[in-house]
């Protein structure tokens, strides 16, 4: 399981780097061609396009689970059927979200209620119109590539699916660098999609499984209440994320907030969900094999699995979070071209509440891919009740700080609290109490020591340069993270280690 495991971080952590670029290096580069009030209008555009991915109702999720199911006990006959209702049911449903993004579409007024400032009326409305289609079909696709997935080629699926996010990444990079107008990018993301991503993986599903066939087929009255059985718990997990994303973003556009102040809110959310990413990397590349132990009648071993993923995920959390308050504001006048867009109080509250949900995403990807997402689901409900009002009302008084802060205090109680007591119940030999100690203590001395270590840091090093960051974080990483990450392994772990470090400078000085 081990060695699969490993796999399936590897591919992730190339969507790691795929990610890394879209986010950070598109970004700069469209910063710095479009300037903070057009980027601005792009990631509002953006930003109401991403909310379509709420009406795919987590129908991906469980039919990787249900393929994965039938493909460990062998029924290939279930595995095929799976498949063709997979086709049909993703068709209509990205026909009617299309219908309805339509009608929503045409009775709003993009420039009132997104504060869209540079883009003409017809400029915002088509590249709305493109980038919905891009988001229409992504829905539309999810379901089918799942297959890999269900074949126990994780590791396979997600490199076919980076392949259109490579093209994304690469036709977004040649168009800031050409100083090509959103439009134009629009139109590019489109086009790549059709190639990249449907031709790609149609092309790698048709040359690897032969005996597959794409056929759609209208489900029967049994197969279609499985699914709505399984996916009306499924749609909370998959939308509230989604929701979670972009409804901010839209609002803050919608009460007057645009330009420098909304740029600076996106990039500190992009700041902290990239380091939600890394976790969620660890999360589901472990849980795709958790999920086989769980399967196979293991529950109990499951549950311990469950416990250290857990803890190295509070690990990492804690040890980005103090990077980014330590090292984020040159990092963000470097990455973005303008030194008025970092807000340390609004990374503050947006990171914190990262740190303290972190651990749970073990929970979350064990249930989620044993198709028992009950108990995530109504954490997430709570946490989008409490969350999004306090949002609402706090950006009003307080502009994108206090939308970050009613965020903030949701996640940790919905996520962090919540998601394990109700787990509890599900989950053979978890203790709530055990989850706690674990990863509270995880949190408490990872921060401690490696925000210390880096405050020693900057006060030797005066950051004023690229180089003078990188050095900066080297440093930081050397004596800080390094030492984290060695205490994090278990008692035979580390004795592994470093008999094999020893063992390497024996060999080197025989030599």
């Amino acid at each position: 399981m081990l060695a699969r495991i490993a796999r399936n971080t590897a591919a992730q952590a190339v969507g790691l780097a795929l990610t890394f670029a879209d986010r950070f290096v598109v970004v700069g580069v469209l910063l710095r061609a479009w300037g903070p009030q057009l980027y601005s209008d792009w990631a509002a555009l953006l930003s109401c396009a991403g909310l379509i991915a709420m009406g795919e109702l987590g129908l991906n999720i469980y039919y990787g689970n249900t393929l994965q199911k039938a493909w460990t006990q062998h029924d290939t006959a279930r595995f095929q059927r799976t498949v063709s209702i997979a086709l049909f049911i993703s068709g209509c449903l990205a026909i009617l979200l299309g219908g309805i993004a339509i009608s929503i579409a045409s009775t709003v007024d993009l420039h009132r209620g997104l504060s869209i400032g540079e883009l003409s009326r017809a400029e915002a409305y088509g590249v709305l119109a493109l980038l919905g289609w891009t988001a229409l079909s992504r829905v539309a696709r999810g379901s089918i590539s799942q297959t890999f997935r269900g074949r126990q080629q994780f590791a396979t699926g997600t490199m076919v699916d980076l392949a259109s996010a490579a093209a994304t990444v690469t036709v977004m990079l040649a168009a800031g660098l050409l100083g090509a107008r959103p439009l134009t990018l629009a139109m590019l993301m489109v086009a790549s999609d059709l190639l990249a991503g449907w031709g790609f993986m149609l092309f790698a599903l048709k040359s690897r499984y032969r005996d597959l066939r794409l056929r759609p087929s209208c489900p029967t009255a049994t197969e279609f209440s499985d699914v709505i059985g399984h996916v009306k718990w499924l749609a909370v997990q998959q939308g509230s994320p989604v929701a979670w994303l972009q409804l901010p973003i839209v609002y803050l556009g919608a009460i007057g907030w645009s330009g420098p102040p909304l740029v600076g809110f996106v990039l500190s959310r992009t700041l902290v969900n990239f380091m939600r990413t890394l976790c969620n990397l660890l999360s589901i590349g472990s849980g795709v094999e958790i999920a086989a132990v769980h399967h196979a009648g293991q529950t109990a071993q499951a549950t311990r699995h469950v416990y250290a993923v857990a803890r190295w995920l509070a690990i990492l959390a804690t040890a980005m979070a103090a990077g980014l308050l330590l090292f984020g504001r040159p990092f963000v006048s470097i990455w973005s071209g303008h030194d008025n867009l970092f807000n340390p109080i609004l990374i503050l509250f947006l990171a914190s509440g990262a740190v303290l949900a972190a651990p749970a995403a073990a929970i979350s990807s064990h249930l989620m891919l044993a198709n028992a997402p009950r108990p995530i689901s109504l954490a997430l409900i709570f946490q989008l009740a409490v969350g999004l009002p306090a949002c609402a009302a706090m950006a009003r008084a307080w502009g994108p700080t206090g939308a970050a802060a009613g965020l903030a205090v949701a996640e940790a109680a919905g996520q962090g609290l919540l998601i394990p007591i109700l787990a509890a119940r599900q989950m053979d030999g978890f203790e709530v109490k055990t989850y706690l100690s674990q990863t509270v203590r995880a949190i408490a001395l990872t921060g401690a020591w490696t925000f210390a270590t880096g405050f020693l840091i900057l006060h030797l090093i005066d950051i004023h340069s690229t180089t003078a960051l990188i050095a900066a974080v080297l440093l930081w990483g050397f004596f800080a993270l390094l030492p984290v990450f060695f205490a994090g392994l278990s008692s035979p772990q580390r004795s592994a280690l470093l008999s094999r470090v020893t063992k390497l400078r024996n060999t080197s000085t025989t030599t």
